[in-house]
């Protein structure tokens, strides 16, 4: 994994590039913010989510965007969930990344660059920001099995 530090790295990063630090909390994500000149922690893989803090696109729709070198990364990485929490920390919104793919639209900004742009109708939201834990990092997945029915003949009420 690609180690970021700020004063080696900062000046050497191109646009877009993503970092990735595994930590005890899960694998981290950097990017350089070049208004700051200094990597910026984005977002981190914890299990199967990916919770990162961004504000909501206004403009076409209201929506959440994130970088395409982002959701390449984080797609790579079996991840299964997206979980975007308000700056504010008020709200919490969540898409699989299944869900996220088959609406994500193509948005380009005039400081990040091309990005996925995904309108919040697609999300579930909840008005509150719960502590991370092992079921919300691992939630369990639905597989998709064969229904075995035996034949059960019924008995009709108007015989």
């Amino acid at each position: 994994m690609s180690q970021p530090n700020n004063s080696t790295f900062a000046g050497n990063i191109k646009t877009g590039v993503i970092l990735i630090k595994e930590t005890a909390r899960g694998l981290e994500f950097h990017a350089i913010n070049y208004e700051r000149g200094q990597l910026l922690h984005i977002g981190t893989i914890s299990g199967i989510v990916y919770e990162t803090v961004k504000p909501i696109l206004e403009k076409p729709e209201r929506s959440f965007c994130v970088s395409r070198s982002e959701y390449e990364k984080l797609t790579g990485l079996a991840t299964g969930i997206i979980r975007v929490i308000t700056p504010a920390k008020d709200r919490t919104y969540a898409i699989t990344v299944k869900d996220f793919d088959q609406h994500k639209k193509s948005y380009y900004h005039k400081m990040y660059g091309y990005q996925w742009r995904c309108a919040l109708k697609w999300f579930s939201d909840s008005p509150e920001v719960v502590q991370r834990n092992a079921i919300l990092d691992n939630p369990p997945i639905a597989v998709e099995r064969d229904i075995i029915q035996d034949r059960i003949d019924q008995l009709s009420l108007f015989q």
